[in-house]
Formats: structure tokens, sequence, C-alpha cells
């Protein structure tokens, strides 16, 4: 997809000027999700309810995206500044995407988390 395909949906954040740093990387994020990897990849044209990271969470929780998330920061901590640049944006897309799929989420009992096996009841 090229920039020039890009139309204006919904509303965007409006910021002060004095948040350029942050405006400019917003704007990465989106362009890597929308045109850069994350499109090449996982989107071919699709819309992004339709892409797999979205379908993998409507199934199976957001488990996928954390798990994402954690290894872009180990990766991160571990590289050279260029590519921690490029895992951190990729963190932010992870990071997006998963809250994308929580609001997508419908309403529904939470899940029961297992008690640590030393504070289970025994049975007799």
């Amino acid at each position: 997809m090229r920039l020039r395909d890009h139309e204006p949906i919904g509303h965007f954040v409006s910021l002060p000027a004095r948040y350029g740093a942050l405006s400019r990387t917003l704007q990465a994020v989106s362009d890597m999700l929308t045109a850069g990897k994350g499109e090449a990849r996982h989107g071919r044209g699709r819309p992004l309810e339709d892409q797999p990271a979205l379908l993998w969470a409507r199934r199976h929780g957001i488990t996928g995206q954390l798990y994402q998330i954690q290894k872009k920061a180990d990766e991160a901590m571990t590289s050279g500044p260029e590519d921690q640049r490029r895992e951190l944006l990729s963190l932010m897309g992870e990071a997006l995407l998963a809250l994308v799929a929580l609001e997508a989420a419908p309403p529904g009992p939470k899940p029961r988390r297992r008690r640590p096996a030393s504070r289970r009841k025994r049975r007799p």
C-alpha cells in the first residue's frame, strides 16, 4: 500500500506541537503496520479485522501479542540502535493490536485464574 492510497477514517489524535517527537513515532508505527513489514507479511490488502493477529486474538485472547511484546523487548535490549528502534516500533504495533483486540472482544465473564499449587485446597 502506498502512502497516497491512505484515506483518513475515524478521528486522529491531535497532539500539541511540543509533542512532535511522539507524533513522529506514532506515525512510524502506523506506517509499519499499514505500509511496511506488517502489511507485506500479514495485511496483504485485507481489513485489519481479517488479518491473522486479530483472528488469532478472537480465538485465543491476546496471549500471542503479549508474547510478541515480551520477545521484542528482549530483542531490543540486546540490539544496536537501529535494530532497537525497529524492535520497539514493532513492540508498539503489537501493543496496539492487543488493544484493538480487547476493544473488539465481546463482553463476557473474565477468565478464571488458577491458584498456585501451594494455595489450592487439598482433597482428603
